[in-house]
């Protein structure tokens, strides 16, 4: 469906538009409820880019309170499909790496 999208193909596009507005009814709940600044969409959906962000932002409204959209932005993920499992590394290495010697957060008695 990406490929479709990206060579202009009419109905791909139609259907992710119509894939736009159940997206945009869960965003809009998510962002009346977390206030975001940046909503970030990733691994496939960022493939599509602007259209599908496009068609979610035009829609948005219909699921969320004006004054909480104004300045939220909406991104595609700039990073691969790796990202969130890199992202996972790079806080256990963090953790792990960031305490004295033999001191595990969050484990009791551990030594």
């Amino acid at each position: 469906l990406v490929d479709l999208v990206r060579a202009g193909n009419a109905v791909a596009l139609r259907v992710l538009t119509e894939a736009a507005l159940p997206l945009a009814r869960v965003l809009g709940s998510t962002i009346q409820l977390m206030s975001p600044d940046t909503v970030v969409f990733g691994g496939l959906l960022a493939r599509f880019g602007a259209a599908l962000i496009d068609p979610v932002r035009a829609a948005l409204p219909r699921f969320a309170m004006p004054e909480l959209l104004r300045g939220v932005r909406l991104e595609a993920a700039q990073l691969s499909d790796d990202a969130s499992f890199l992202g996972m590394v790079a806080r256990i290495r963090e953790d792990l790496f960031a305490l004295p010697a033999g001191e595990w957060r969050g484990v009791p008695g551990a030594t």
